[in-house]
């Protein structure tokens, strides 16, 4: 289970760096004379990819640290479907345009797919709620707090971007400030064990030697 969480947080930054870059390509696009409509659609397919993609990993990551590696292979069968029902919307856009069309300047003008993802990315949010709420009792403070951070983080970025401003790319910002908090509070509470266990170690070693030495 550790080489598993180990995975989960790594393919989780590499697909927050992939979006943030993804996003740093479309800002770049639209300025100036840089403006190439194919580039700005691919990047822009990417950074709604990864937008859905890293959600279910986070909910995966806290269902593996809950309920174990069985349980996950259980659920993620059933968690895996409107993941894979989105990804499939967003790869065929550029022949639906349920998502997004390219309007003047590179502008994104959303279609209903893109609201659709949305409230999937808010789904997987609330389902995070619900099972950290649910095994409350059970779980280590550090994953309380780095689970509820993404998820207040994840809310905000979703009511922003539907309800004020559709363009603010902040996605990829919120979630990587929710990832180093995740990071540093999982790690401090492996750090005093592993200090625990080396001052264990250690006192076990010197009884050992005074004990040789009589």
């Amino acid at each position: 289970e550790n080489k598993k969480n180990i995975h989960l947080c790594q393919r989780m930054i590499l697909l927050d760096l992939l979006m943030c870059i993804a996003q740093s390509v479309v800002v770049v696009m639209r300025s100036g004379y840089l403006l190439k409509d194919n580039i700005i659609y691919l990047a822009t397919v990417v950074n709604l990819m990864c937008y859905c993609i890293i959600p279910y990993q986070f909910l995966a990551y806290v269902i593996l640290n809950i309920e174990g590696q069985k349980r996950l292979e259980v659920v993620s069968r059933f968690l895996r479907v409107p993941i894979a029902f989105m990804m499939l919307v967003i790869f065929t856009n550029h022949i639906t345009k349920v998502v997004f069309t390219l309007g003047a300047q590179g502008k994104m003008v959303y279609s209903t797919g893109w609201y659709i993802m949305m409230w999937v990315a808010a789904f997987y949010a609330c389902a995070i709620t619900v099972v950290i709420v649910f095994r409350w009792n059970i779980i280590s403070v550090s994953l309380k707090l780095s689970a509820m951070i993404y998820v207040l983080l994840s809310l905000a970025t979703f009511i922003i971007k539907v309800f004020i401003n559709q363009e603010i790319m902040i996605a990829g910002a919120l979630i990587a400030l929710s990832l180093i908090i995740m990071q540093l509070n999982l790690q401090n509470p492996q750090m005093i064990h592993e200090a625990i266990a080396q001052e264990q170690e250690e006192k076990v070693r010197i009884v050992w030697e005074n004990s040789s030495y009589i």
